[in-house]
């Protein structure tokens, strides 16, 4: 069981595998369905915001400003450079062991496909719509969600004043389509792997799930 109080991040790998990051920087990694976790303090040293792992081993952890990879169960983490022109981070996402995707609050998606040796910048928009998402502050919770797959990119974000949308590319980010999905204020989101559910938090007791 997950004893802590001030879980912020999570990510479900399959029915057995779950990770969470909590205010001090504490991860744990369950893989009997949450019924018990290992528990890895401090090791991310700030409040961990965000996570995305692959397996029982390979997680990207993230908070607004730091970034952090671990390939043994966050026993132990190395800090990444993060591309000189991001703002703040606002998701992230690990698409293979090689290949990451950082979204900032601008706007811009940041690509890297040599393992954080350099990044690209997609420019996540469309028409003149810019997915600029909300910055909440008083809040640990994340106002955005990544997946990718193949060539699909789909980034869930709370807009600058309230609202869900949806921006989706089938062609790797050259290009990019706006859905809004709920006017709700909200924060905490998250986006299964296969794209199919989003979760979100609209109040203090009120989790929303729904489903592509």
């Amino acid at each position: 069981m997950n004893k802590s109080n001030n879980t912020n991040a999570f990510d479900i790998i399959d029915e057995k595998t779950i990770w969470y990051g909590d205010d001090f920087g504490d991860v744990g990694v369950s893989t009997d369905s949450g019924k018990t976790f290992s528990l890895n303090k401090s090791v991310f040293i700030e409040r961990v915001s965000y996570i995305d792992a692959l397996d029982t081993n390979d997680a990207l952890l993230g908070s607004l400003s730091k970034l952090s990879y671990t390939n043994n169960g966050a026993k132990t983490v190395t800090d990444i450079k993060l591309p000189s022109k991001i703002d703040l981070i606002s998701a992230i996402c690990m698409k293979n062991a090689e290949e990451f995707y950082v979204f900032g609050f601008n706007g811009i998606l940041y690509h890297s496909k040599d393992k954080f040796k350099t990044w690209d910048e997609i420019n996540v928009k469309s028409g003149e719509e810019v997915a600029e998402g909300r910055l909440d502050v008083g809040s640990s919770s994340s106002t955005a969600a990544i997946r990718v797959s193949d060539k699909t990119i789909v980034v869930a974000y709370c807009g600058k004043d309230k609202g869900i949308y949806y921006m989706k590319s089938y062609d790797g980010g050259k290009s990019w389509s706006r859905e809004e999905v709920s006017t709700d204020y909200a924060n905490s989101i998250y986006l299964s792997k296969d794209m199919e559910y989003l979760t979100y938090n609209s109040g203090l007791s009120t989790v929303n799930v729904m489903k592509k």
